[in-house]
């Protein structure tokens, strides 16, 4: 159990192993941990499994709410910590993220992921390339692009935007309702981004490959050959030799 006060909801955990053994736990609180409703709480644990110090709060801005931790570790040990949080950035939900060390001390403050801001941008994921940069995919309802559209934003391991938004997905699935993204790295320097989008009769899940330098490597792969139904929720890991596996929910496939 996570030493927090354990009332109310603890909820959406994320683990992260850091160097020599060492890891720790990310976690929306419900207890008003922050001071306002929902907030990002952190916890270290040594190799052991001992609590190292307590819990604390990531997210500096607590008005509203903060919530949908995830993480990432550096090159050097330390990790980035990326949330979605309602209005701070003026319009509905914003993308933010903050470097940490690797004993859980700040190195920078916490900072804006999404350029573009009316609509939603929620959901996000985040992984460290090869090269020691991070890139971060969310969904974004972005009227640009005709509705829900899956982003990746590049960042050097210092936390400074390299370049602009990229469109991951299409952006012209059916209703334009891309969702449930993930990312991850590959060994060549690129990454593969997944999400879930609908079609005329279904639902289905997605991939799509970018080399080190944010270039689309193909189009959209469909990754389901069930195509009856629903699948969703799609996750990825990347493989030696650039490949990548990935796993999705599907209802009635069984």
């Amino acid at each position: 159990n996570l030493p927090a006060q354990n009332i109310y909801d603890q909820l959406q955990p994320r683990i992260l192993g850091l160097n020599g053994g060492a890891f720790l736990i990310a976690y929306t609180d419900n207890n008003n941990a922050d001071g306002n409703s929902y907030g990002v709480r952190l916890q270290h644990y040594d190799a052991n499994g001992a609590a190292v110090g307590g819990p604390f709060t990531v997210n500096t801005t607590v008005t509203d709410n903060q919530s949908f931790p995830e993480l990432a570790k550096l090159a050097d040990g330390g990790y980035v910590v990326t949330w979605h949080s309602n209005n701070q950035d003026g319009n509905s939900w914003g993308v933010y993220a903050r470097l940490m060390n690797a004993d859980g001390t700040p190195r920078s403050g916490e900072f804006a992921v999404n350029t573009y801001t009316p609509g939603q941008q929620a959901n996000a994921d985040v992984a460290t390339l090869a090269n020691g940069d991070f890139v971060v995919s969310w969904v974004s309802d972005n009227a640009t692009l005709g509705g829900w559209s899956v982003m990746v934003q590049r960042f050097t391991a210092g936390g400074v935007k390299v370049g602009g938004e990229v469109l991951a997905s299409d952006g012209n699935s059916q209703s334009n309702s891309d969702t449930y993204s993930h990312i991850t790295a590959l060994d060549t320097g690129g990454y593969v981004v997944t999400w879930s989008a609908p079609t005329i009769s279904s639902h289905e899940v997605y991939a799509r490959q970018f080399d080190a330098a944010d270039n689309a490597v193909d189009a959209p792969l469909r990754m389901n050959a069930y195509t009856s139904s629903t699948q969703y929720r799609p996750d990825v890991a990347g493989l030696p030799g650039g490949r990548f596996v990935g796993a999705w929910q599907s209802n009635g496939q069984d």
